[in-house]
């Protein structure tokens, strides 16, 4: 309680004393003031970085979802397209049937097709590698665009499976109809385009096994399209949504 009464006695009746005193405290003061403002305007600036580098980093993304999601509904259509041709196939099993070579080798192609979609995610991956990414504040986005790869891993391992059993469904095929250049454009010196077929290729038609892999590939095509709606473009669509409210922001 001394001590306390001292000191104000000493501010009150200091004279000199206490205006070096106020003079420091004043200094201490403009000081941090100064330490606090510099502080808070470097986080200010910091802030304003951020938030150019989430708005490019965001627009990007919204370019890069654009175009992804047209590769998917391109390939989407181009399966629509093989079903078609397979149905086609399935249909003619254990009848007559009077196809020429080349429409067969046609529809043959298109049912053997499983379309990949070639689009890197140039931007998402690189986001995602050097941690850009937490720049993007809303977590419900930032959780979907970092476990976006999995449904792709899985969608490819899906096409890689449906490869290998059509490697065994063409063995069956190829016992009927032997590849032959129709157009005479990649070897026309050979002129395999005006080459005849010693036997009726329509014959594979009345072949169980041919029947039953033509009915495996229509559900595998039917799947693959289900996969990319459900992996690719129904997450596309939500990123977009996402991204475009941070944008509005």
């Amino acid at each position: 309680m001394s001590l306390l009464r001292s000191v104000r006695n000493q501010l009150a009746f200091g004279g000199e004393r206490n205006k070096n005193v106020l003079y420091i405290f004043t200094e201490i003061m403009l000081i941090t003031i100064g330490v606090s403002i510099a502080i808070q305007l470097n986080s200010w600036k910091d802030e304003r970085e951020n938030s150019k580098q989430t708005i490019v980093l965001l627009q990007q993304l919204d370019v890069e979802f654009k175009q992804f999601k047209a590769v998917t509904s391109l390939a989407i259509e181009k399966l629509k397209e093989g079903r078609n041709n397979i149905k086609v196939l399935y249909k003619a099993c254990g009848k007559e049937n009077n196809f020429t070579n080349y429409e067969l080798g046609v529809l043959f192609t298109a049912a053997q097709t499983y379309t990949r979609i070639e689009f890197n995610m140039v931007t998402l991956n690189e986001s995602i590698n050097t941690g850009r990414i937490s720049l993007i504040e809303n977590p419900e986005l930032r959780l979907l665009l970092s476990s976006f790869g999995r449904g792709m891993e899985l969608i490819e391992n899906k096409i890689t499976y449906m490869s290998d059993i059509s490697v065994k469904h063409e063995e069956v095929t190829m016992k009927y109809i032997p590849w032959r250049d129709f157009d005479n454009v990649y070897f026309p010196d050979l002129e395999l385009g005006n080459s005849e077929l010693n036997f009726n290729a329509n014959d594979i038609f009345k072949d169980p096994l041919f029947e039953n892999n033509i009915g495996q590939k229509y559900w595998f095509n039917q799947e693959l399209e289900e996969l990319y709606n459900e992996k690719i473009i129904v997450k596309v669509e939500k990123a977009l949504e996402l991204i475009h409210i941070e944008l509005e922001l």
